[in-house]
C-alpha cells in the first residue's frame, strides 16, 4: 500500500481525507489517446457512500504503486467529479457519484467517463440512479 485511500463507510465526513485502505469500484485505462498521451495508468475510484465523489490515481505501471492525482484545477482534493452535496451537514445525506468506467471514444477524440449517482435532492430522480458521462479530451492536464 503506498496511499492512504478513502474508507469504504456509511459514515465518513471525511472523504477523501480519512483514510484508509480500500479502492472502491475501479476502473484502469492507459493514457494512450489525446493531445497528451503519457502512457501511464488511470485509475479511477469511487466508493458507494453517501456524499462521495470519483477519485483519481496515477501510476507508470499497471501493478502500481498508484499516486493519487492531487493537482485538480481549483480544489484541494483528488476528485475528478466531486459530490454534488460533499459539503452538506447531513452525514446521512445519500447522494453521491460511484461506479466510473472510462473509455476512449474514437469517434469523439475524448474520453468518456460513464458513472452513476443518486441526488435525493433532485425530484426527477428520486428513488433512483441516473447514469451520467463525464467527458475530456486530455487525461494527464
Amino acid at each position: 500500500q503506498t496511499e492512504d485511500w478513502e474508507h469504504s463507510t456509511w459514515k465518513n465526513p471525511a472523504w477523501p481525507k480519512g483514510g484508509g485502505d480500500t479502492v472502491g469500484y475501479p476502473s484502469v485505462v492507459r493514457n494512450t489517446h489525446g493531445p497528451h498521451p503519457d502512457g501511464q495508468y488511470y485509475l479511477f475510484y469511487a466508493h458507494h457512500d453517501p456524499r462521495s465523489g470519483i477519485g483519481v490515481a496515477v501510476s507508470r505501471s499497471i501493478t502500481g504503486p498508484y499516486s493519487k492525482k492531487v493537482r485538480v484545477p481549483g480544489r484541494s482534493d483528488n476528485q475528478v467529479v466531486p459530490s454534488f452535496h460533499a459539503s452538506s451537514k447531513n452525514p446521512d445525506d445519500p447522494s453521491h457519484n460511484s461506479s466510473p468506467w472510462v473509455v476512449w471514444n474514437p469517434e469523439q477524440r475524448k474520453w468518456f467517463m460513464y458513472f452513476h449517482f443518486f441526488n435525493h435532492g433532485h425530484t426527477a430522480t428520486t428513488n433512483f440512479q441516473p447514469t451520467a458521462l463525464a467527458t475530456c479530451s486530455d487525461l494527464a492536464s
